[in-house]
């Protein structure tokens, strides 16, 4: 990871040096807010619906990365490209989490309290 921080340093504090015009810095910017969707979809817990409680809050944040990351690649994925670019709009996704009030989210394979 050094790496990455150290090449984007001398690419942007030094343009003079490493010879970039616009049009490379405007690419590299790009490829930088790709990395950073990708990186914020996979590991950041969504709260589409509003939560209510500070339970509902720690419950959802309670969940671990891994299993995170595995629904959004396994479940989440594959049903955004069947729902938006296939159309297919009869499948339904499996919520990650449960609520024990009969309220779901898009998220988890527990109830919460």
């Amino acid at each position: 990871m050094h790496f990455v921080r150290e090449a984007c340093c001398v690419y942007l504090r030094k343009p003079s040096t490493v010879h970039l015009d616009w049009q490379c810095l405007l690419a590299l910017y790009r490829g930088l807010d790709v990395l950073a969707l990708c990186l914020v979809w996979l590991f950041v817990p969504g709260t589409e619906r509003q939560i209510a409680t500070m339970e509902e809050m720690n419950y959802v944040f309670g969940v671990s990365t891994r299993q995170h990351v595995e629904y959004q690649v396994k479940e989440v994925g594959p049903w955004c490209i069947d729902h938006y670019i296939r159309r297919r709009r009869g499948v339904d996704l499996e919520p990650l989490y449960r609520w024990a009030r009969g309220r779901e989210s898009a998220g988890g394979d527990a109830t919460a309290d």
